[in-house]
């Protein structure tokens, strides 16, 4: 059995493997929630239960109406009331995608992180490309634009620096 320190993470992937979803894929989307949560501290995390960064949908049936505040893309952020809320919306919009053929059929293929983040990028779960911050010599900071490739590898990074704390 997988054993993840902390509450967060094994409350993730119980849920996750309760919703469908096979060992692994759960282990990256614990990956995948720690790397959009900067590992369970943001405040939408932290104030509402939003642990994997989805935004706002008025007919969702796993959020708060309302959801939380807006987030640096713009959008209002999802607000859930439970943990295991946020991770039931995420498996359902996996089966969702599964169902468009988006997602492959068998969950198990999925069998890399970089895989996992490929395909939720190509689905739209985040944008292709990113601005990030890049401090400046001398103080301050840049900006600097990743192309898809180089978000790719970043979020694949970050799941896989997510899951490191199986034991």
């Amino acid at each position: 059995m997988n054993n993840y320190n902390g509450y967060n993470s094994r409350r993730i992937f119980d849920v996750a493997v309760m919703d469908g979803m096979p060992e692994l894929l759960a282990r990256f989307m614990v990956g995948q929630s720690k790397f959009e949560t900067g590992d369970y501290k943001n405040d939408h995390c932290k104030l509402h239960n939003a642990f994997f960064s989805y935004m706002l949908d008025p007919h969702s049936r796993w959020q708060v109406p309302g959801g939380g505040p807006i987030a640096d893309n713009g959008a209002p952020v999802a607000k859930y009331a439970t943990i295991d809320d946020s991770v039931h919306e995420m498996t359902s919009w996996i089966k969702r995608r599964q169902k468009d053929g988006k997602f492959p059929k068998n969950l198990n293929e999925i069998d890399t992180a970089e895989k996992y983040a490929y395909l939720l990028q190509t689905c739209g779960f985040y944008q292709g490309w990113k601005r990030i911050k890049v401090p400046k010599k001398g103080g301050g900071f840049d900006w600097k634009y990743l192309t898809a490739a180089d978000n790719l590898e970043l979020y694949t990074k970050g799941i896989e620096k997510g899951m490191a704390d199986l034991t």
